[in-house]
Parts: C-alpha cells; sequence; structure tokens
C-alpha cells in the first residue's frame, strides 16, 4: 500500500502525528478519519434515486392545495418604479473576461482523455513530490535516530546507576536505634 515506504518511516510518521496533536487527540482524529472514509464509502457505493419517469407522476395523486393569501389592498399594489443609475462599465475588462470564458469552454469541449504530454508531466510532479517525501523522511531519521541513541544511554546509565545505589543499600549495615526510656 505504502510501496517503498517501511515501518520505521511509518513509526516515525506516527510519532511526529503523536507530537503535533498529542496523545488525547488521537482518538478524536482517528474517529473523524473513520467517519470520513465510511461515508466516503458510503456515497461511492450509493446509487442516486432516479427521477420519477412520466408515468409514475400521472399515477401519482395531484399535491393538495395550501390555503391562498389574501389580495394586497390596491394602494400597496401600485408603486413606482425607481429609475437605477446606469453603471460605469470598463468594456476592455469586459473583453478580456468573455474572452477567458470563452477559451475555458474551448478547452472543456475538448475530448476527456489525457494525452501523453499531460501523462508525462503528471509522473514528474508525482516523482518530484515522492523524491521530496523520501528526502524529508531521511532528514527526520537522521534527526530522530541520534536523539533516540543519547536517551536511550542516558537511561541505561540511570538504571546502572540506581542498580548500584540498591546493593550499596543491601550491604551497608543496618542502623539499630534504641527506643527512648520512658521516665
Amino acid at each position: 500500500m505504502f510501496g517503498t515506504m517501511g515501518i520505521s518511516e511509518l513509526i516515525i510518521i506516527l510519532v511526529i502525528v503523536l507530537i503535533i496533536f498529542g496523545a488525547g487527540k488521537l482518538p478524536q482524529i482517528g474517529e473523524g478519519v473513520g467517519k470520513a472514509l465510511r461515508g466516503f464509502k458510503k456515497e461511492v457505493n450509493d446509487i442516486p434515486p432516479q427521477p420519477p419517469t412520466m408515468e409514475e407522476r400521472a399515477a401519482a395523486p395531484t399535491p393538495i392545495m395550501r390555503a391562498q393569501y389574501p389580495p394586497l389592498p390596491a394602494g400597496a399594489q401600485a408603486k413606482p418604479v425607481a429609475t437605477r443609475p446606469s453603471a460605469i462599465v470598463n468594456k476592455d475588462a469586459v473583453a478580456r473576461v468573455q474572452a477567458q470564458q470563452a477559451a475555458m469552454k474551448a478547452k472543456a469541449a475538448q475530448p476527456v482523455g489525457m494525452s501523453p504530454g499531460d501523462m508525462q508531466s503528471l509522473g514528474e510532479g508525482l516523482g518530484d513530490a515522492l523524491r521530496t517525501f523520501k528526502q524529508a523522511v531521511s532528514d527526520v531519521r537522521n534527526s530522530v535516530d541520534p536523539e533516540l541513541r543519547t536517551i536511550q544511554a542516558e537511561m541505561d546509565s540511570a538504571q546502572k546507576e540506581f542498580q548500584q545505589s540498591i546493593e550499596a543499600a543491601k550491604e551497608s549495615p543496618a542502623l539499630h536505634e534504641e527506643p527512648p526510656k520512658q521516665t
């Protein structure tokens, strides 16, 4: 599914997501992604309902008329029509927009299939994106691995020091305190 991406890259991505969003938000993010995927699958698999045919429309009962509004009084119906001032039109801009729209319509009217040039540019773009992503993963791996080694070394030395403290505590003689005398 992820091509050449290995487990270590996925773990690094998960760690980055964990750092960015925090452990408390991960269940909410997972739930949102799950709902989005379910909705997407549902929309893809659902067949839209077909509009009713003329025969079905003829067989259906006619809609019931609701109450009608009373007519408006005679004075309210006659309103003077206000004249609007004419708009200032930039004819050059209108001509440019119309030319752009005509070019877009002509381009949309072309066949839907992709030309070899389009496929080539798409492949080059995807290749560039993949190389960039691999480089980012490599950079993250190179910056995280030394830090993880340092943390592991610190934890090992702390554990060793803790063990030495426990052994020293076991070897030292026990202190006997005399209970205080009551007089």
